[in-house]
């Protein structure tokens, strides 16, 4: 849900935490979503930290992270600042308060 708000609404949102997003949802809507709004000639400035656990990283998930994160570093002139994780051995569960905690860090440093 943080990622397509982020997306949707990019002027609303200057930072951005997402943990454990399931980005195959929908086909890859949302890996589709940032590969429209990376293309656009006017993006607004913007912290996004997206993490996971290495549990929960199979091979159907994998290439769709892949996917994403190519997508939001491929810019040079990106005016965004992304931060990502896997946290080693957590779970979906376990991931969500250390990742939460780091995300803040991360986008309000």
């Amino acid at each position: 849900m943080a990622l397509y708000a982020l997306f949707q609404q990019p002027r609303l949102f200057q930072r951005c935490v997402a943990v454990s997003p399931d980005l195959p949802h929908g086909q890859g809507m949302i890996v589709k979503d940032a590969e429209r709004h990376m293309g656009r000639t006017d993006i607004p400035a913007a912290r996004l930290y997206v993490a996971y656990g290495e549990a929960e990283l199979n091979d159907y998930e994998r290439p769709f992270l892949e996917r994403f994160l190519a997508c939001l570093t491929q810019r040079p002139d990106s005016p965004w600042k992304l931060t990502h994780q896997i946290f080693a051995g957590a779970t979906h569960c376990a991931v969500v308060a250390p990742a939460f905690q780091a995300g803040l860090v991360a986008v309000f440093s």
